[in-house]
């Protein structure tokens, strides 16, 4: 068998895979290489995290069967999303005049629309400015189509103009909380179980339910927008819009939308949810519901060329199924599942699988649930079965590192059982903290995983764990390779302490020697991980043990340049 043994190089991402924001996306182009490198058409393919559906989707490409599960209920509709037939001419149709109805509604309400200070036009209003957590409202941004476009201004945005709210402008947003809001939203509370709110957050927030994640001027035409969408009879079309109204959501808080730097770019009227977890910011971008909606469906990142692009690249009649029988009995190309990856041997057959790609949770690093279940907590209304299973979510928690391995172990122990003897399992995985690499690796040699390959592949795009990890060391992953061997254990592989520090040491000294200038430390990790994978972690190590190891060692064979705890400080040898 042909192997991959050295990273490869991520081409540009195709529209039907840019056009949803997922925070996880892996590179596609890479996931199809593995595909078809350790399996065959027509061969089953199991990605037990699917998230965003790459593996599923370019599985299916490629003319293999997908086994695609997450106990997220958004993966399943991500899927469908770029599974479901799209007939563009019918789409368009209902498109725009769901489109006209939005801007009507706009319009009829005034803080929605400003009368422009050089024409005396009424505008709508395309965002507004607020400093004070979103208490004083600066500026106002609005579309004028009867003054003269802006210089050197890039479509779409030539008839977009600034201004200071006037007198009126304040009157108007001052009536937003005694605006009735008519339509449906969701009122359920937040999951504080999950540990992604902070306390600072929850108490900046106040009311601890979805509906205050959003401004309510923007709640009061998202909920109008939602309500119009659930009414349309095709269920395709119904499906492809509600995409676009859940990707326009994070664009729409208001209160966790901060401005981006006007001098990078073309960014002026730009902002972003542009982070892994949640925090209302000081100043704020509150965007209009009406215009995020469309340039959901229409930009260059947006719903239309991503389904043209799905068009092009996949046939309109795949076929899939969520019932395990219907896919072995009448040989469905894709089995969609919605449960916990550890109970899989439950579900399918023993020796079903051919081929295992992956990306699991990477301990703590993104509250992936609890960033999601701003989506399904609008879903909930059509889909009942979309409430997030947050119990059951493979994530550290207060530091519950026992809990974690458990799951993990689990989840391992079910794909050997799954996967058929002597075929490989990709893991893709990234994290700081070594008892995350220990507890992994752990979990894959008690349950007959033996350890062949760890590739460190660069990716062209950081993920969202790099806010976390100074100079880019998580827009790396590593490609972990694994055969399965039935009923075998590779766990009795030990490695003494004085070892591993000097694996330690020997590793950090040859990538200082190679760089032959100050690195930052941050730099050092990648290296120093990949050669403890290749000599195993069968030794407990705690999350600062790879920092002690070379603190050890300063002014003895170590400069360095700043705080020695800072990823930022600078390390050289001192010979």
């Amino acid at each position: 068998m042909n192997h991959i043994d050295i990273p490869l190089t991520e081409t540009t991402r195709p529209p039907m895979h840019s056009m949803d924001k997922y925070v996880g996306k892996k590179p596609h182009n890479i996931w199809a290489e593995y595909i078809k490198t350790y399996s065959k058409e027509n061969e089953i393919v199991l990605d037990m995290f699917g998230g965003s559906g790459v593996c599923a989707i370019e599985a299916l490409i490629s003319g293999r069967r997908v086994i695609s599960n997450d106990l997220n209920p958004m993966h399943m509709f991500r899927l469908k999303t770029l599974i479901n037939k799209f007939e563009e001419d019918i789409f368009l149709s209902t498109y725009k005049k769901l489109l006209s109805k939005f801007k009507e509604k706009a319009k009829s309400i005034s803080f929605f629309n400003t009368i422009c200070p050089n024409c005396s036009s009424n505008c709508p209003i395309i965002k507004t400015s607020w400093e004070n957590t979103g208490t004083a409202l600066k500026l106002i941004g609005y579309e004028c189509k009867t003054c003269d476009p802006r210089p050197r201004a890039r479509a779409p945005n030539k008839h977009w103009f600034h201004k200071e709210p006037n007198e009126q402008d304040l009157i108007n947003f001052k009536d937003i909380e005694n605006y009735e809001i008519k339509s449906w939203y969701p009122t359920n509370k937040l999951p504080l179980e999950s540990g992604a709110f902070s306390t600072t957050f929850l108490r900046e927030l106040g009311v601890a339910k979805y509906y205050n994640l959003w401004s309510r001027q923007n709640l009061i035409l998202l909920s109008y927008e939602f309500e119009e969408i659930i009414k349309i009879e095709d269920q395709n079309i119904k499906h492809h819009l509600l995409f676009a109204f859940l990707k326009s959501l994070r664009l729409c808080f208001g209160k966790m939308n901060y401005p981006r730097d006007p001098n990078r770019g073309n960014r002026d009227w730009s902002t972003s949810w542009g982070r892994s977890g949640f925090l209302i910011t000081g100043r704020q971008i509150h965007l209009s519901p009406v215009l995020q909606f469309q340039r959901a469906i229409e930009e260059k990142q947006g719903l239309l060329k991503g389904l043209k692009n799905r068009n092009l690249r996949m046939p309109n009649d795949i076929t899939y199924t969520d019932n395990v029988d219907d896919f072995f009995n009448n040989k469905k190309q894709l089995l969609i599942l919605n449960h916990d990856s550890s109970l899989l041997d439950q579900l399918l057959p023993e020796n079903s699988v051919d081929f295992i790609l992956t990306d699991p949770p990477y301990g703590d690093t993104v509250p992936y649930f609890s960033m999601e279940s701003i989506y399904t907590c609008w879903l909930e209304k059509i889909y009942p079965n979309f409430k997030i299973n947050f119990d059951n979510e493979l994530i550290i928690r207060n530091n519950n590192y026992d809990e974690y391995e458990n799951k993990f172990r689990r989840c391992f122990k079910s794909a050997n059982s799954i996967l058929k003897d002597n075929k490989r399992a990709i893991v893709t995985f990234h994290s700081k903290d070594l008892r995350v690499w220990t507890l992994l690796q752990k979990s894959l040699d008690y349950n007959g995983f033996q350890k062949e390959k760890i590739i460190l592949q660069p990716n062209l795009r950081s993920g969202e764990t790099v806010g976390a990890n100074p100079y880019g060391q998580t827009s790396n992953d590593y490609y972990l390779r694994y055969k399965n061997k039935k009923n075998e254990n590779f766990s009795n592989q030990t490695v003494t302490l004085d070892n591993l520090k000097t694996i330690i040491l020997t590793e950090s000294k040859e990538i200082l020697a190679i760089a032959s200038e100050p690195i930052p430390k941050a730099l050092l990790e990648p290296g120093i991980y990949k050669k403890l994978f290749d000599y195993g972690y069968s030794l407990e190590a705690n999350p600062n043990f790879v920092d002690k190891v070379l603190f050890e060692k300063i002014d003895i064979d170590f400069i360095v340049e700043g705080n020695k705890i800072k990823n930022e400080s600078l390390w050289s040898l001192k010979n």
